[in-house]
């Protein structure tokens, strides 16, 4: 895990404390039907934790290839603070979000979590690499999830207070 792909918050008494991860991996090249075809793309596993403690934090999510960078929602995500440091968290969690496994027809290499309010956060963005691996994959595809599926493109996003935000994943 690098620590370019997590951010710090500084707490009361100047504690710094992990705020906020990324990850992803991508499969080797797989056959997807498409339009009658079948054509080649890759399955992406997407991952990610923000946590906003006093201070609002607004930010979204952007794979980054050679050719092409994609904003993974529509809109940004917008976390509150809370005066006594309990404020919104958003847990990208694969078992909730069909957002969070995707394939694609593009080639990305590099996943950021990018801040555009970035509250008590020690930097305004966080980055790792995809790394390359079958195993979600052949989790995903014994799973019995459909091969091919694309995502619905509309998220209802939980909250720590039970609050839900309606997102619009793209289609990466």
């Amino acid at each position: 895990m690098s620590s370019d792909s997590i951010a710090y918050a500084e707490k009361p008494g100047g504690i710094l404390m992990p705020s906020a991860h990324v990850e992803a991996e991508k499969s080797t090249l797989v056959n997807i039907p498409y339009a009658n075809q079948m054509l080649q793309g890759r399955l992406y596993k997407m991952s990610f934790y923000v946590e906003a403690s006093y201070s609002d934090i607004e930010f979204n999510v952007h794979l980054i290839g050679k050719t092409k960078t994609t904003k993974l929602f529509t809109n940004n995500i917008v976390l509150k603070g809370d005066e006594d440091g309990k404020g919104d968290n958003y847990n990208f969690n694969c078992l909730k979000n069909s957002a969070c496994t995707q394939y694609s027809f593009n080639e990305y290499d590099k996943i950021c979590v990018k801040f555009d309010k970035q509250g008590e956060m020690t930097r305004n963005e966080i980055c790792n690499k995809i790394v390359e691996s079958d195993y979600s994959y052949n989790n995903y595809i014994n799973s019995g999830s459909p091969q091919g599926e694309l995502s619905s493109g509309n998220e209802e996003i939980e909250m720590s207070a039970g609050q839900t935000q309606q997102q619009n994943p793209v289609q990466i």
